[in-house]
């Protein structure tokens, strides 16, 4: 599942970030970055990534990703998959419906349900920053 913000820099798409003052944090997995200006970041629990701080105005596209899906006519977030389910969620609007599909509240406002993917339309929603 893709979700979160991206940015296309000399051609490549890269998982990004604003940092403010115009600037984007570019981040990547891949060493071969380090020959584009990119330096080494070992992240808290070890993991090792390649970021960049670039100008917004150098960039070709800064998006966000989003995963939908369409259950019982309502439009939900996806915030998980797992074998062939995947986790739906509403944030706001009306918790009688929410609870009529058999949602769950986990927290104030926001209620969730683990469904077979099949029951479900899934789409990619991206919009420009």
């Amino acid at each position: 599942m893709k979700d979160g913000q991206f940015a296309v820099y000399r051609g490549v798409e890269y998982s990004a970030g604003y940092e403010g003052n115009g600037l984007v944090l570019l981040r990547s997995t891949d060493s071969k970055t380090l020959k584009n200006g990119f330096r080494k970041y070992i992240k808290q629990n070890g993991d090792v990534i390649y970021v960049k701080r670039v100008k917004e105005s150098k960039l070709t596209e800064y998006y966000t990703i989003r995963t939908k899906a369409i259950y019982m006519g309502y439009e939900l977030e996806v915030v998980d998959e797992k074998d062939d389910t995947v986790s739906i969620v509403a944030m706001g609007g009306d918790y009688r419906a929410w609870l009529g599909l058999g949602m769950v509240c986990i927290d104030r406002g926001v209620y969730q349900k683990w469904v077979n993917r099949d029951e479900v339309e899934i789409k990619t929603v991206k919009e420009a920053l």
